[in-house]
Formats: structure tokens, sequence, C-alpha cells
């Protein structure tokens, strides 16, 4: 070869082994970014409003969500007072079921039922509403769980942080009992006038009186803070019919024990309507005995008239 083929050669193989190294410096770019895993998505339908002591988490979705709507993202402080609020709604299959089924869950949890209302008519979709109260630190999991029981429709999940007004109501509750107490000592050294003594008594009622309003503040936080709500509500996709008509002996006694329900109540609107109408009852018979002679004295001076005329008649005739 030539020396200009050579040039030409070594030059080609130059740009080959650039395009090369290129190819394989992507390629590790590439896989660092694999390996490191921290590429982030944004949470699809999950809103977050921060208002004054309040934080405020909404998702709106139409069936079951691949992950659980988490509320509690970080562990609390030591010491703080924060309270729970969750508000779930649901769509189910059979109503009947999912009741069973929540019950069971609640009593899992060591919760409880505050209100529990189920309402719907033969032939229509029934709804059911119930105020639940949980441990609150069992809260993400009790929602997980109870996510599982049917479709989410919506769920919107509220916390308030209390800590400040929880130990401000504590420590002027500790002022106030401290001052009872030397409120106490003054009185059972008071040896002064009686005026004096009565406006101790009157200071001393009302420190007491702050005392009892304080404490059930501090009792009603404590509760909302160591128990979280949830409200829940749920609709029937199917419609609700009623158990199979029931036989003859069933509907006799049914039959029977309405008549005598019935009967019952006529008798005790009869007993209520004499009593009320027992004042009346002496004014009403003088009332009837004086029209019943009025009555009788009219009649017979009818019938002695009508006599007289007819007699009178039968002698002009005869």
């Amino acid at each position: 070869m030539s020396g200009t083929s050579w040039s030409v050669v070594w030059r080609l193989s130059g740009v080959a082994l650039a395009v090369l190294l290129s190819g394989c410096g992507g390629g590790s770019v590439q896989s660092e970014h694999l390996q490191s895993g921290k590429t982030e998505r944004p949470a699809s339908g999950l809103h977050r409003w921060h208002g004054e002591g309040r934080d405020e988490f909404k998702s709106e979705v139409g069936g079951k969500p691949s992950e659980p709507l988490r509320l509690i993202t970080h562990t609390p402080a030591p010491g703080s007072k924060i309270i729970y609020h969750a508000t779930v709604q649901l769509s189910v299959a059979n109503l009947d079921t999912f009741a069973d089924s929540l019950d069971r869950l609640v009593n899992q949890y060591e919760g409880y039922v505050a209100m529990r209302e189920i309402s719907g008519t033969v032939e229509t979709s029934r709804e059911g509403r119930w105020r639940l109260r949980v441990p609150a630190g069992s809260l993400q999991s009790f929602l997980t769980e109870l996510l599982r029981l049917g479709e989410v429709i919506h769920t919107q999940l509220e916390s308030q942080d209390v800590t400040e007004q929880y130990y401000d109501l504590e420590s002027r509750l500790k002022v106030a009992q401290a001052e009872e107490k030397r409120l106490l000592q003054l009185l059972d050294a008071a040896t002064g006038k009686l005026s004096d003594i009565l406006a101790v008594e009157k200071e001393l009622n009302r420190v007491r009186i702050d005392i009892e309003r304080m404490t059930g503040q501090l009792r009603r936080l404590g509760n909302l803070v160591e128990y979280s709500t949830v409200t829940l509500s749920v609709t029937e996709r199917q419609r609700y019919y009623p158990e199979t008509t029931p036989d003859l002996w069933t509907r006799m006694k049914r039959a029977s024990e309405d008549s005598w329900l019935a009967m019952k109540g006529a008798g005790e609107e009869m007993l209520v309507f004499s009593a009320a109408a027992l004042p009346w009852l002496p004014p009403v018979l003088v009332l009837a005995a004086v029209l019943w002679l009025a009555g009788r004295w009219v009649i017979r001076r009818l019938v002695r008239w009508l006599t007289s005329l007819v007699s009178t008649r039968m002698r002009q005739e005869a």
C-alpha cells in the first residue's frame, strides 16, 4: 500500500474506535441509573394541602388502589399529640356480608363502633354509614385492611397537631390545682371576718369550676388523640330483596300479635279519652236532664192540645 492508503485506513480505524467508546460510555450511564433505583413518579390522584396545624390528603379513584393510601408518612415526635381523622367511601356487593367483616375487623384492632346506620328500601341499593374509633397506632394498618373489603370510591385523610394546645391546657390545669391548694390552706387557717371567708370560698368555687372544665377538655383531647376517627360510607351495588315469604304459622303469629297490639292501643286510647271527658260529665248530665225535662213538658203540652182539638171537632160533627 501507498502512504495515502495507510493514512485513510488509520483514519477509518480511529473513527470506529471513537464510536465504540462512546457506545460503551452510554451503556454504563444507563446501567448506573437502573441500579440506583431513584426514579421518581408522581402519585396519581393524590393531593396534599397544608393548613393551620393540619395536613390533609385526598384521593378519588374508581376502584381498588394498587397501593394503600398512606396517612402517617413519618413517625411523630415523642410526646406529640396528633388527631387523625379518615373519611372512606366504598362500594360493595353485599352490605350484610360487609357489615359482618367490618365488625370482625374493628374487634381485631380493638376499636369500637360509635355510630351505625343502614337505610334502603326493597329493590333498591342500600346504604350504610359508620363512625368508627380505632387506636391511633393501628390506624394505617386498619385502613389498609378496610380498603380491601370493597371498591374504593373516595378517601380523605386528615391530621391535626394539638400538641401545643394540649400541653398549654395541662400547664394551666396544674396552675389552677396549685391555686386551689393555696385557697384551701387559707380557708383552713382563716380566723378573720366573715366577708373575707366568703370571698375565699367564692374564689375557690371559681377555681374548681375552671379545673373541672380544663380536666374535661384534656380528657376529650386525650381520647381524640388515642383513638382516631374513621367516617365510613358504603353503597351496595346490588338491589336489596328481603327474606322469603314466611310460612303460615309465622304469618298467623304475627297477625295475632298485631291484633293484640291494636286492641291494646284502642283500650289505652279509650282510657285516655275517658279521663279527659270526666271533668265534663257533671255539666253534661245537668244539661241533658234540663233538655229531657223541657222536651217532656213540650211533648205533653202538644199531646193535650191535639187531644182537645180532636175532641172539639168530634163534638161539632156530632
